[in-house]
């Protein structure tokens, strides 16, 4: 025997190639602009399709938050508003100016605008008191002269400085 190698060869079979699946030579894009050597399918739309650069694929973007009341309506409190006091022109919350409102009309003899401000008051307490103290941290005195003042409040009929008052009418016999 000798000691040779036996001479084998191996042929492999060439694939015919397809210029539209990745031949040889490059192609040109379809006119859509799709690239032939990829088909179209999954992770691979059609460029038609696909996003142009630099635009976005949601260009409204997200529906902003709805505000909540309570938001809304410290914006409107807190919102600066001019007012003129004193012959001068300033900013100051809307809040502050109805509560300055109020006490003008309260202060012209009104009694409802002082009805409202004594029950805002007695409401939110002023910063001095504390909360935790009964009566709101009042002295009994104190306590004593709110009570007779918010009973005069609602009984007496408050007349305006220079307004004539109503006269009385005689009883009729």
């Amino acid at each position: 025997m000798s000691n040779k190698t036996p001479n084998i060869r191996i042929r492999r079979r060439e694939r015919p190639q397809d210029n539209a699946v990745g031949g040889a030579e490059p192609s040109a894009p379809t006119p859509d602009g799709h690239d032939p050597h990829r088909p179209v399918g999954y992770a691979n739309p059609p460029k038609r399709t696909q996003f142009k650069k630099g635009q976005s694929g949601n260009p409204r973007g997200r529906p902003r938050r709805k505000k909540a009341l309570s938001t809304m309506l410290d914006e409107i409190l807190y919102k600066q508003v001019e007012i003129t006091e004193g012959g001068r022109r300033r900013k100051v919350a809307a809040v502050e100016a109805l509560l300055k409102r109020q006490l003008a009309e309260a202060m012209k003899g009104d009694a409802k605008a002082f009805d409202r401000l004594f029950k805002l008051q007695q409401t939110v307490g002023s910063p001095d008191n504390e909360p935790d103290q009964e009566g709101g941290g009042r002295s009994p005195a104190e306590q004593a002269m709110l009570a007779e003042l918010a009973e005069w409040v609602q009984s007496e009929p408050v007349t305006v400085l220079g307004e004539a008052e109503p006269a009385e009418e005689a009883p009729d016999d």
